[in-house]
């Protein structure tokens, strides 16, 4: 634990976080039935270990020990814990929401050249504040949402603006966020290039 941080509650942590990866998954998506996430982490990669993540709450840091493996993609949602770096690819040319596809993470994330159709995604904290960074090798804009789960303990969901074709785009909230699932990426129709 850094120093200067405090620990939040472990018993919250085994509340909420053990099944947050699907049941989070399952919000979002509006899965009736989200596979387990032992299910998901049967193909290498697929799952990282989450250890203690530090996040900003009332102008000091402080620690969570989440102590689990969890799924990087859990039903078509991007799950992204503090300081997560990882590259998914979507198909191009087509409409409607599109599946993504887990290409690389950590390191291999940071610094691989974007391929077509790939994007790439970097949680940070930032100034006690939480920072997401979208780069795009896609060739649509893309619409996302975002549902964030705040130290209270709850998930609420927050507007994001369309990732350029291309380009980089950053969202940025002031205060912690203990996890966030990206999910809904589809191509930007003419006109309907807003924030939501």
């Amino acid at each position: 634990m850094a120093a200067g941080s405090e620990q939040i509650e472990e018993g919250f942590v085994r509340r909420m976080l053990t099944p947050l990866a699907v049941a989070f998954a399952a919000l979002v998506a509006g899965a009736a039935n989200a596979a387990p996430a032992s299910d998901l982490c049967q193909t290498a990669g697929a799952c990282r270990a989450v250890g203690e993540i530090s996040i900003p709450v009332g102008g000091r840091m402080k620690s969570i020990r989440v102590g689990r493996t969890l799924p990087w993609i859990a039903e078509n949602n991007a799950m992204l814990f503090p300081g997560d770096v990882v590259v998914v690819s979507f198909p191009e040319g087509q409409e409607g929401q599109l599946p993504m596809t887990l290409v690389a993470t950590g390191e291999a994330a940071k610094s691989r050249t974007l391929g077509r159709g790939e994007l790439r995604f970097d949680f940070q904290v930032r100034n006690n504040s939480m920072t997401l960074v979208v780069e795009s090798g896609h060739a649509s804009w893309l619409h996302y949402m975002a549902v964030m789960v705040t130290p209270d303990g709850k998930p609420h969901k927050t507007s994001t603006c369309p990732v350029m074709a291309g380009k980089m785009a950053f969202e940025s909230w002031p205060h912690g966020i203990i996890q966030l699932a990206l999910a809904n990426f589809t191509p930007v129709k003419a006109g309907e290039m807003t924030c939501r």
